[in-house]
């Protein structure tokens, strides 16, 4: 195990003030990470985590498997002030021709605070480059920001990019992103992006890709957006792979220029054998407010759907479901059949008020 600690109880203190950076570093032509081995990084304070242009970077570079087995790579900041301020970074960067995550492994980033988790203009970036499949056997990469306040507050985001040749994931494998809070989950110009870029399929197996906003608050505040990315040669969902974003909330989901998007752009079929997409916004106010949208694109030269795959949009409330010049859009374009197989696209509109 390796354990880097920066701790602080000073109200007003920093762990990372200015250019600074905490750098993490494994080289090898073997696996980084191999047995129940982790590494950890933990900034504890009441400050803020990181203020000024300063980072946390965790680098694993090889030529097999960075991480085999039952192990991780943590990043952990905990603070009651905002966890990044101004522009600051968190940064996981796995690059092998080997498999990113094998076996039973995860790279993980929390961020718990009572402020903002990314405020003004810091980021959090996860990156797997490989040939292979950057994610193969139940292994997950997962970045939670919890809070009271807004989890993006600026101009922040939160990037998760899978980039191989192979399939991105293979096997019971995931990426999740959950934001968890009060307050709006998305505030500002903000936005949550997963991209899946391959020449092979993009998710082949029973993996997944999640994105959960949970709170009391409008999900997405803003010109703000949640955006979804498969991009490849061969089928984007192989076998029985989903795409699932999740809006949870009592207020409005979508609130103001905002939008959800997935996009799955394809030569092959986009979605093949028993694969789906689903796009959930559940609450008690409005799904949509303003100028607000859902859009959901398959973008190919095959068949869009093929075999029993699915595309699913549910807005679920007890209010209006759209509200304002807002708009649900699923776009299939294809010079193949859209719907090839026992497939279907279904938009429903559940409320007790006006649809």
């Amino acid at each position: 195990m390796l354990e880097v600690h920066l701790n602080t109880t000073v109200t007003t203190g920093l762990c990372l003030n200015g250019p600074d950076s905490v750098q993490v570093h494994l080289n090898t032509t073997g696996p980084c990470l191999n047995g129940p081995d982790c590494v950890q990084v933990y900034l504890n304070t009441t400050g803020p985590c990181i203020h000024g242009p300063s980072s946390v970077q965790v680098h694993l570079n090889t030529t097999g498997p960075c991480i085999n087995g039952p192990d991780s790579v943590q990043v952990h900041l905990n603070t009651t002030g905002p966890c990044i301020h101004g522009p600051s970074s968190v940064q996981v960067h796995l690059n092998t021709t080997g498999p990113c995550l094998n076996g039973s492994g995860s790279v993980q980033v929390h961020f718990n605070t009572t402020g903002p988790c990314l405020n003004s203009s810091g980021f959090v970036q996860v990156h797997l480059n490989t040939t292979g499949p950057c994610i193969h056997g139940p292994s997950s990469v997962q970045v939670h920001l919890n809070t009271t306040g807004p989890c993006l507050n600026g101009s922040g985001f939160v990037q998760v990019h899978l980039n191989t040749t192979g399939p991105c994931l293979n096997g019971p494998g995931s990426v999740q992103v959950h934001l968890n809070t009060t307050g709006p989950c998305i505030h500002g110009p903000s936005f949550v992006q997963v991209y899946l870029n391959t020449t092979g399929p993009c998710i082949h197996g029973p993996s997944s890709v999640q994105v959960h906003l949970n709170t009391t608050g409008p999900c997405i505040h803003g010109p703000s957006s949640v955006q979804v990315h498969l991009n490849t040669t061969g089928p984007c969902l192989n076998s029985s792979g989903s795409v699932q974003v999740h809006l949870n909330t009592t207020g409005p989901c979508i609130h103001g220029p905002s939008s959800v998007q997935v996009n799955l752009n394809t030569t092959g079929p986009c979605l093949n054998v028993s694969g789906f997409v689903q796009v959930h916004l559940n609450t008690t106010g409005p799904c949509l407010n303003g100028p607000g949208s859902v859009q959901v694109h398959l973008n190919t030269t095959g068949p869009c759907i093929h075999g029993s795959s699915f595309v699913q949009v549910y807005l679920n409330t007890t209010g209006p479901c759209i509200h304002g010049p807002s708009s649900v859009q699923v776009h299939l374009n294809t010079t193949g059949p859209c719907i090839h197989g026992p497939s279907f696209v279904q938009v429903h509109l559940n409320t007790t008020g006006p649809c």
